[in-house]
């Protein structure tokens, strides 16, 4: 728990804040596994007009600049390396040959654009859901739940995260 809301010293619930119970509910579904509830809260202070006393911005902007931090490492993509080990993983579950060379780079190329974690989720989503005995294709992976919320969403969840901590910064700093 960060020093910024810990329970005796809670943050008041913003005017205005939507889900004032829950403030995780008011982020954006792709940053809500970095996110813990300590840090909702003093994102959904900021966002509805709350000052934070002096004593404690420095603090409030460590808080979101490791979330920041959080945030571009969780982003990076999925290395080649992984897309391929996890190609063969699927082989051997599925009982058929890997992909050969070029056609590894493709699927290296059409599933990097997810990040890590994404593309685990959605390689366990494919094992779960093909039904037959070959490799499943970029599609399978790209069409998983997981991976359709990242590529519709991460543009706009960066520009917003970014904006948003970048701004606070510059609030807090003054």
């Amino acid at each position: 728990m960060n020093e910024i809301t810990t329970q005796s010293n809670r943050l008041p619930v913003p005017t205005g804040a939507i889900n004032p119970d829950d403030p995780i509910k008011e982020l954006p579904r792709i940053l809500r596994p970095l996110i813990d509830e300590p840090t909702a809260r003093l994102i959904q202070f900021l966002r509805w007009g709350g000052v934070l006393p002096d004593d404690r911005k420095k603090q409030a902007i460590k808080v979101l600049t490791d979330l920041w931090h959080k945030w571009c490492e969780y982003s990076q993509r999925a290395s080649d390396e992984m897309i391929k080990q996890t190609l063969n993983k699927i082989a051997n579950t599925f009982q058929v040959r890997p992909p050969n060379k070029p056609a590894v780079e493709m699927y290296c190329g059409a599933l990097s654009i997810l990040p890590e974690p994404v593309f685990k989720a959605a390689a366990i989503g494919v094992v779960r859901k093909h039904r037959y005995s070959t490799i499943p294709l970029p599609a399978d992976f790209l069409s998983q739940e997981e991976a359709v919320e990242w590529i519709e969403s991460h543009e706009q969840t960066n520009a917003w995260l970014e904006t948003f901590v970048a701004r606070q910064q510059v609030l807090l700093a003054t």
